[in-house]
């Protein structure tokens, strides 16, 4: 067998996980304590109930990689400043959807739940300006802003979890912050939308 043919035959490695992928073992799988929050999910069984999120944010990552790809630099500003804070949302949907990893989140993160049912609007009003920043049209964009105006995330069913944030290994210590962070950017965006053109 020459070099060529052990090449062939050799079954191709699979590839690398880029960084985002590498974040850290589950809590229990023997590896060293992190600081670091634990990777969202290791197992597809991990998912069950929480399929509609993934699938939404998937949905308004694409969306937004093609308002990407079609802004230009001298693109208007207003469809710029737009992009950039829908992304932010995006951003700070993903960090809830990391915490939701934490089983104490079950019930309000799954379908029914009371995270679930903020989260849904805020989804849909992103998708909507998302597709007309595509289309170029900012007049209608500016008009749903009640889309996000309307969007509340409240933190009621907090309490009923037991966080301790102080604990660097709490996994869900940055929640209270990472809902802080998506209001945030749910008010940029309603701002940008307010704007006169």
């Amino acid at each position: 067998m020459t070099a060529r043919d052990r090449l062939k035959s050799r079954k191709p490695e699979p590839p690398q996980r880029p960084l985002s992928q590498l974040r850290v073992r589950a809590q229990g799988s023997g590896a060293r304590i992190s600081t670091l929050p634990p990777p969202p999910f290791e197992r597809e069984i991990d998912v069950a109930g929480l399929e509609w999120w993934l699938e939404a944010h998937m949905s308004l990552a694409g969306s937004l990689l093609c308002v990407e790809q079609i802004l230009e630099p001298a693109s208007d500003n207003f469809e710029r400043a737009l992009a950039a804070s829908l992304e932010r949302i995006r951003d700070a949907l993903y960090e809830l959807y990391c915490d939701a990893a934490d089983p104490r989140l079950h019930n309000v993160a799954t379908t029914g739940g009371a995270l679930a049912e903020q989260l849904r609007p805020i989804y849909r009003a992103c998708e909507e300006l998302a597709a007309l920043t595509l289309d170029r049209d900012a007049a209608v964009a500016r008009e749903r802003v009640a889309g996000l105006e309307g969007a509340s995330v409240t933190d009621d069913w907090l309490s009923a979890l037991a966080i301790d944030e102080a604990n660097p290994l709490e996994p869900l210590r940055r929640l209270r912050r990472d809902l802080a962070a998506l209001r945030s950017a749910l008010d940029l965006c309603v701002r940008i939308l307010r704007l006169t053109p």
